[in-house]
């Protein structure tokens, strides 16, 4: 299973650490953008993207675009002990949101279905209790590409009252957003940038 497999699940927990939006134009299409958070972070996306498929998923499967692409991760890497069929999949991720700035593992499972993949958290090596996804990529008409994402993150951390669920869903549309429009621009040949991240304030009590 190549990286565009393990892609799936940084894409999805890089949005909730990620850094500040970059400006561009685009011609992509979001048909539907869903974000809600209540100790758990649900989220759909569909997004007509105005390149072929082959070309999306050529940037997925890159490591080095990849990295440039996910905004929050630090790191991603593959680890041992998959089940068969599977692809364990380890994203460090960091990135602040105002003053609070935590440092969160989430290791998915992955596995391939028919145009796309689906993931589960592995809690016992997670900073998250639970957490599924799915993600599909199909070919359009005009050589253009139509992206679906659906997921839910429990986060095992606690997250200061004043930032809440507004902040974070803001956050998250925001930087699903930013990821579609970096995306496109990099498979219509465009530079793929390694993204600003915001360097942690360190506050007592806050960093994690």
């Amino acid at each position: 299973m190549g990286l565009a497999a393990r892609s799936c699940a940084g894409i999805l927990a890089a949005t909730l650490l990620g850094g500040a939006a970059s400006a561009g134009a685009c011609a992509a299409e979001i048909q539907r953008l869903s974000v809600h958070y209540s100790g758990a972070l649900d989220l759909q996306l569909r997004v007509l993207i105005d390149a072929p498929v082959a070309r999306v998923a050529s940037i997925l499967n890159d490591p080095d675009d990849l990295a440039h692409l996910l905004p929050g991760a630090t790191s991603v890497r593959i680890l041992p002990g998959a089940p068969s069929g599977s692809q364990r999949l380890s994203v460090q991720l960091q990135g602040c949101l105002l003053f609070f700035c935590p440092s969160l593992t989430d290791v998915m499972d992955l596995r391939r279905e028919r145009s796309g993949f689906v993931g589960d958290t592995v809690p016992a090596l997670s900073d998250f209790s639970a957490g599924q996804m799915s993600w599909r990529y199909l070919a359009e008409p005009g050589d253009r590409t139509l992206l679906y994402l659906h997921a839910h993150l429990v986060p095992r951390i606690w997250v200061p009252p004043l930032i809440g669920p507004y902040l974070i869903e803001t956050k998250v549309e925001n930087q699903m957003k930013t990821t579609v429009r970096r995306l496109e621009r990099a498979a219509k040949g465009g530079p793929l940038r390694v993204p600003h991240r915001p360097e942690p304030i360190n506050i007592p009590g806050f960093n994690f």
